[in-house]
């Protein structure tokens, strides 16, 4: 025997909020066991959007060992295709989520009504019912080997990305040691020189002191100071000692 409908008419609560009115519709569900009950579904869920065309559609889905139902995806492609829901107006939402479920579930933080314009009546004969069903199981099956199949080719793209970025890093951290390593090295140079044009400094204001002496050694000596010569130019002066 199939359940009781919790919702079998259309029923509505305003709210006001800042100045502005609100209705909340609950809706009967479209599949039932009976057709005769599926056409007073019809009826009802007609009038709501007879009342409010304006609106936010909030669907609910129910879900079977982890799985949504498909009777539920069956009711609402009939539903949208006799009022075509708008993205930006529409919320999903699915009951009986299971706490361990992945971390890449994705919430809708907002919504805008729009304005739904009957297409169509809405179609649904309980012969079809089944059909449907097994047409998207067939769906679902499908779709379930793609996602393992995309999802095996994002990881191995995500690890190839991840080593290429790790490769660049470390070339990066090279290239800044070759960097810093010049760097040093150019600083050890330029004091080396800055050191040697000193040193050429203190030898040249010693040698034109020998050069203006009368003595011929000193002036020898202050010539080859002059000339860069300064071992030579000492072991001259000390043998002259």
């Amino acid at each position: 025997a199939s359940p009781t409908p919790v919702t079998t008419v259309t029923e509505s609560i305003e709210y006001t909020i800042n100045n502005t009115t609100y209705v909340i519709f609950n809706i009967p569900g479209l599949i039932e066991a009976k057709q005769e009950q599926i056409d007073l579904n019809k009826q009802e869920i007609n009038k709501a959007f007879q009342l409010c065309p304006n609106a936010v559609v909030i669907y609910v889905f129910g879900n079977q060992s982890g799985r949504i139902r498909n009777e539920d995806i069956v009711a609402f492609h009939a539903l949208n295709n006799a009022y075509p829901f708008a993205s930006k107006s529409l919320v999903l939402v699915v009951n009986g989520i299971p706490v361990d479920r992945e971390e890449n579930y994705e919430g809708i933080l907002d919504a805008a009504p729009t304005k739904h314009h009957k297409r169509q009546d809405i179609h649904l004969q309980m012969d079809e019912i089944k059909s449907l069903k097994d047409q998207y199981n067939q769906i679902q099956s499908e779709f379930k080997k793609q996602r393992e199949k995309y999802r095996t080719e994002i990881e191995t793209f995500q690890q190839r990305h991840e080593q290429e970025m790790k490769e660049k890093q470390q070339v990066f951290e090279r290239t800044k040691e070759e960097m810093l390593s010049q760097q040093r090295r150019y600083h050890e140079l330029h004091s080396q020189l800055l050191h040697q044009q000193h040193l050429q400094q203190g030898a040249n204001t010693v040698a034109t002191a020998l050069c203006l002496t009368r003595n011929p050694y000193a002036m020898l000596i202050g010539a080859l100071i002059a000339l860069g010569m300064p071992t030579i130019s000492k072991e001259l002066h000390d043998g002259k000692k």
